[in-house]
């Protein structure tokens, strides 16, 4: 039996990359779940229905895969920087994770050792008692986050659980939201309030439902205690939550997105003045309206941007980049992932630093620019006819007068084309 839990969870994981860490999490999660399958047939229920129960309760695995690579990825940059314990920190980690699963763990065993004995009766009391606790969550988190919240509904339809909350937009000039897990979708309200639907896998109490409040004119939403930002949390049926966010069709004065490893996607009429998104694993699809600063950080999430921004700065380690439209200032880094800038304009600035990944950039015909570039092993090359040879390892490239407008192309191993559009 142990074997077979062992590569259920193998399998699941089967998305990570091979390395001690991942034999570490997998050996935790099979041992606690034979612990659980022990428990249950010892509290007499079958074999076949023990493993069932236990099968249901691994929940999703997508954040400990996630996890998983980026404790590899950390350890071989650690070795290659000489540091001899790259895994050191993982036996706290783990034994932190045992503590703070524990309780969740034994509740989850007690309730599965009473619904064995008393599944019938159960059945009819949850029927029955459904709608006053929902009723009654509904009530008491409205005295939590009253100053922002002018109305909360709470419903369950085919077994995801809705969370309704609307907050009156007057007075408010941004957001800022942070959520640990779950995608973020943004839309437009076809009235002045602002509408929240946190749509989650499983009922939430108090403590776990988003947690929204009012400052400085900042409507501020935090997914609830459910699991941590940079934190490896697992745990059996694990809660996560997508947010929808519906926004009054005007000009916001700023957008701040932070999530581990939920996508992000903005409505194409969003009209935002400072855009800033913060993203482990989430792919990112950004359609920017005169948006004036746009900032975007990502691990190893996709990025597609379209629109205007007048000053756009991207960091990435290994998601692609994609931007159609047009932009004042530039400023791209990318550690392994690919860039693709096709501009409408020509931007007054431009900033590329790139190790490994390709960067392919458009522009339209000018009346000139200067090209500083910096190369290791990858060429560069443009349909731009350009004063100064592009073979050296570094130098200044000229086409026409230069003009006003001075460009930065640096790369690793990765290749540069410059294209006219």
């Amino acid at each position: 039996m142990y074997e077979q839990l062992r590569e259920m969870i193998a399998q699941r994981l089967s998305g990570a990359q091979d390395c001690p860490a991942k034999e570490d999490v997998i050996e935790e999660i099979t041992s606690d779940l034979m612990e659980k399958y022990n428990e249950l047939t010892a509290a007499g229920v079958e074999s076949e229905e023990a493993m069932r129960r236990v099968q249901e309760g691994i929940g999703d695995l997508s954040e400990v895969t996630a996890y998983i690579n980026e404790v590899d990825r950390r350890s071989e940059e650690n070795q290659r920087s000489g540091n001899t314990n790259p895994f050191a920190g993982i036996d706290d980690l783990m034994r932190t994770l045992a503590k703070d699963l524990s309780p969740s763990i034994n509740s989850f065993v007690s309730d599965l050792k009473s619904a064995a004995g008393h599944a019938a009766t159960a059945a009819k009391d949850a029927a029955r008692d459904a709608k006053g606790p929902l009723h009654d969550m509904a009530q008491s988190v409205k005295g939590t986050v009253k100053n922002a919240i002018k109305n909360i509904t709470v419903s369950r339809e085919r077994g995801e659980f809705r969370y309704d909350y609307t907050v009156p937009s007057e007075g408010l000039t941004g957001l800022d939201i942070r959520t640990a897990s779950g995608d973020v979708t943004f839309g437009l309200s076809q009235d002045d309030n602002i509408y929240i639907v946190e749509l989650a896998n499983g009922e939430l109490t108090e403590e776990q439902m988003a947690q929204i409040q009012v400052v400085d004119g900042i409507l501020q939403i935090r997914q609830g205690n459910k699991s941590s930002v940079g934190t490896l949390l697992f745990s059996y049926g694990m809660l996560s939550s997508d947010f929808e966010i519906y926004l009054p069709k005007r000009a916001w004065n700023s957008l701040s997105v932070t999530t581990t490893s939920g996508d992000v996607e903005l409505d194409k009429e969003m009209e935002i003045a400072s855009l800033h998104i913060h993203s482990t694993s989430g792919d990112l699809e950004l359609p920017l309206v005169a948006c004036g600063s746009a900032q975007i950080e990502t691990v190893s999430g996709d990025v597609e941007l379209s629109g205007h921004a007048q000053e756009l700065r991207l960091v990435t380690v290994s998601g692609d980049f994609d931007f159609n439209g047009s932009a004042g200032r530039v400023s791209l880094s990318t550690t392994s992932g690919d860039m693709a800038l096709r501009l409408d304009n020509v931007p007054d600035a431009l900033d590329v630093t790139a190790v490994s990944g390709d960067t392919k950039l458009w522009i339209p015909d000018n009346d000139g620019f200067s090209l500083h570039y910096n190369r290791v092993s990858g060429d560069i090359r443009s349909d731009f006819d350009l004063k100064t040879s592009l073979n050296a390892k570094n130098g200044t490239a000229v086409y026409l007068s230069g003009g006003q407008r001075t460009y930065s192309m640096q790369s690793v191993s990765g290749d540069l084309r410059i294209y006219r559009r």
